[in-house]
């Protein structure tokens, strides 16, 4: 059984929200995940969340590395950098994402060598590689007028609908009747209980059993709900 170890957690000042980064999910050495998970905290405490999130990315790819590979917090001349790069050398991923990945992950290395006593970071050699890109890209970039068409009216048919689900919010907020959206009058009442919340600073369900109406915001569809809130992918 693997042990747990706690999220990485940042304000995210924009959205006045946490932003939180589940370290429980790997599944390779916790000493290891340990020291990621801070030098992770210490290196992108001040990035934006777009930035965080590539970097986090990168750690996805150094955790599975760990895992497939068997490396643990025991020193026994493994150097991560080195090998991480060649592991990515053997996947599908374009070159240009492969450099970005390892520069990421040597960053992390590198802070980790500077900031941990243990001897698998302390003997690390902080190597610098430049993976070249592919002569000839496996993806075509190339649109027709056609195409542009079909991304222009796709990106006008969503602007549309995203502008037609903001009314239902801003509708709610100011406390006026709402009519002619696809939410029962339980999820109407959830979905005001859920802006109320969110005047709280509480967005997500474990933070609901603190706010008002709290029962009614921890069985309700959020994902459905959320559409009508906030932007989504």
């Amino acid at each position: 059984m693997f042990e747990r170890v706690d999220d990485a957690q940042f304000y995210d000042e924009s959205r006045q929200r946490l932003d939180s980064y589940d370290f429980s999910i790997f599944r390779c050495d916790v000493e290891i995940i340990r020291d990621v998970r801070q030098a992770f905290i210490e290196l992108t405490g001040h990035y934006h969340v777009r930035s965080r999130r590539q970097v986090w990315r990168s750690v996805i790819k150094l955790m599975e590395f760990v895992a497939v590979t068997g490396i643990d917090g025991e020193y026994e001349g493994r150097e991560i950098i080195s090998e991480f790069g060649f592991y990515l050398e053997e996947t599908n991923i374009l070159r240009k994402t492969i450099g970005s990945h390892f520069n990421l992950v040597r960053r992390l290395v590198v802070w980790l060598s500077e900031n941990n006593e243990r001897d698998l970071w302390q003997r690390q050699r902080l190597i610098e590689r430049v993976f070249q890109r592919e002569k000839v890209n496996s993806r075509s970039n190339y649109l027709s007028k056609g195409d542009l068409k079909k991304i222009v009216g796709a990106c006008k048919k969503e602007i549309s609908e995203i502008r037609r689900r903001f009314s239902v919010r801003e509708r709610a907020l100011n406390g006026e009747p709402i009519s002619g959206v696809d939410l029962s009058e339980q999820e109407l009442q959830a979905f005001r209980a859920l802006l109320e919340a969110e005047k709280e600073g509480q967005w997500a369900k474990k933070d609901f059993e603190l706010a008002k109406k709290g029962r009614l915001l921890m069985f309700a569809n959020l994902r459905n709900l959320n559409r009508y809130r906030e932007l989504t992918s």
